[in-house]
């Protein structure tokens, strides 16, 4: 649709190609083709009217510069007036939630099928999210194999049912669907978190007696909360691929749903990074009750809950260490290191 708005507006600016100067009667012959074209591009005729005689008002009188042609002034004022209809500032696509739900609609040959293939491809790329096409276009010839097409292209997982024809229902499917394989944001977090910390050879000193041991992993553990509100403490077995990680630890949070107490066991794990998440409040600063005469020499890593600064998503992340292990260097290596 835009890109046949944009030939038709071009087609219409050359009517004053050659003209000396805007005058009364060349605008009007030109923004006759400038409606014409908005209304064919399916712009309600009210809108379409307001716009044609907002920009006739700015451009009749104006002084075209020697360096200008009318042409070429007049494009400029078409364009401003449109960016300003549009809502004339950019403004970011909201994707705090999870899963965040964007819906395409529009006219057929409006352009939603490649659309939503480009911002899908854009927050994989460059958001670093996990898209997940759907199919709601029931009614369309081939509208279902197209956007699998396209879902194939772009490598990024297509949601249809083939046999329904109620988009309303393959919508709440879909996203059961999403949430179903979605990644926990905080076991993700998790994963990252012990990645970094290993990667500092700090981070994996213990000490034992009277010795200083560095081991060559470590072991997340962490505390998993219950729907009573109870928790029990988990280890989860790293793994470095990111999904096969999450969905171990997810298995092992539903094992941990159905029990009762801490669960602490009798198994010590000497190389553990101890890992809490606050999600309901953000801190600048958070500190855990440790005896450091015990030799608890374990790091104590929390996050809390993420805001928006500007463009960017912010976490808090306290770090509690045994100084006679590492120190502020260190933590800068690990914080270094952690791409969340």
């Amino acid at each position: 649709m835009f890109d046949n708005l944009s030939e038709r507006l071009e087609r219409s600016f050359k009517i004053l190609k050659g003209e000396g100067k805007i005058t009364e009667i060349n605008v009007a012959e030109t923004l006759k083709d400038v409606r014409k074209a908005l209304l064919d591009a399916d712009v309600n005729y009210k809108v379409a009217k307001n716009f044609t005689d907002t920009v006739k008002e700015k451009a009749l009188g104006q002084n075209v510069l020697t360096a200008v042609k009318p042409s070429q002034l007049m494009v400029k004022i078409v364009h401003d007036e449109l960016t300003q209809l549009m809502g004339g500032e950019t403004a970011e696509i909201n994707i705090d939630s999870r899963p965040a739900v964007i819906l395409m609609s529009g006219l057929q040959g409006s352009g939603k099928t490649t659309f939503s293939g480009k911002l899908a491809r854009m927050l994989k790329s460059k958001k670093n999210r996990k898209p997940l096409l759907v199919a709601c276009d029931v009614y369309r010839p081939a509208a279902i194999e197209q956007l699998r097409v396209l879902a194939e292209q772009i490598e990024v997982p297509m949601y249809c049912e083939l046999d329904s024809k109620n988009p309303v229902e393959i919508a709440q499917h879909a996203i059961q669907e999403a949430k179903a394989k979605g990644i926990s944001f905080s076991l993700l977090v998790l994963h990252r978190i012990t990645t970094a910390a290993a990667a500092v050879e700090e981070f994996r000193y213990r000490i034992e007696g009277d010795k200083v041991v560095c081991y060559d992993s470590l072991l997340p553990e962490a505390t998993v909360s219950r729907a009573d509100h109870t928790f029990s403490f988990a280890a989860f077995e790293y793994d470095p691929d990111e999904l096969v990680f999450i969905r171990r630890a997810k298995a092992e949070m539903e094992r941990l749903q159905a029990t009762t107490g801490l669960n602490k066991g009798d198994t010590f794990h000497p190389n553990a990074i101890h890992y809490s998440a606050v999600p309901w409040l953000s801190f600048t600063d958070m500190k855990h009750p440790t005896n450091m005469r015990s030799g608890d020499s374990v790091p104590k890593i929390s996050t809390g809950k993420y805001f928006r600064n500007g463009e960017r998503l912010m976490i808090p992340v306290s770090v509690t260490c045994h100084h006679g292990l590492m120190d502020g260097y260190h933590v800068a290596q690990f914080i270094e290191k952690l791409h969340l």
